[in-house]
């Protein structure tokens, strides 16, 4: 009996992984926001991002490698402690 169990659990398709987006940071839904303005595009379809708003956006992306270097820095930390016990 519980080999016919086991035949049937066997013929059942996987399960499809579900679809599943990362939340957005600041500086992605900034920079969606600027591509989806069509009156940010020039002729030929090259955004066009005032200088303001590039330092905005290079700000922020600076921000961002920094909170990952101190996160990597974290996650060190915390496997080094795991090892030495």
């Amino acid at each position: 009996m519980d080999d016919n169990i086991m035949v049937e659990d066997a013929t059942q398709a996987p399960l499809a992984r579900p679809l599943t987006e990362p939340p957005s940071t600041g500086i992605h839904m900034l920079l969606k926001t600027i591509i989806g303005d069509a009156s940010n595009h020039n002729v030929s379809g090259a955004v066009k991002i005032p200088a303001g708003l590039f330092n905005v956006l290079l700000d922020m992306a600076l921000n961002a490698e920094k909170s990952m270097r101190r996160l990597e820095d974290t996650m060190d930390r915390l496997n080094a402690s795991m090892d030495a016990k």
